[in-house]
């Protein structure tokens, strides 16, 4: 009995194929760019705060430079490819706007 119950807890293999996966994806570059941003190196630059990051030029004009860049180009109603694309395109400046101080959901107002 012990030997079945250590077998419960083995990892099992995958047996999944690449073609099974790729008839699952909405698009079959999508794969490619999902391992392009996971491979993606990650940069050790805090962006919070100016002076980390704006040593020639203006940190206003380079927050109103990502900000514009996401307003403008960002594929609000897109796919997970052409928003995955998106991210890897732009600069990590506008990424890191975007996932940390972007408002990403609109709000309502009650008037009595």
């Amino acid at each position: 009995m012990t030997s079945h119950l250590k077998d419960l807890f083995k990892p099992k293999a995958a047996s999944i194929t690449f073609e099974e996966v790729k008839e699952d994806l909405e698009n079959e570059d999508l794969l490619e760019v999902l391992l392009k941003k996971k491979n993606k190196f990650p940069v050790s630059i805090d962006y919070s705060k100016p002076e980390n990051f704006a040593k020639f030029g203006s940190a206003k004009q380079y927050y109103l430079d990502s900000i514009e860049d996401i307003y403008k180009t960002y594929p609000y109603d897109g796919s997970l490819f052409e928003k995955t694309s998106w991210s890897l395109s732009a600069s990590d400046l506008t990424n890191y706007i975007f996932d940390n101080q972007y408002p990403k959901t609109t709000g309502y107002i009650h008037l009595r």
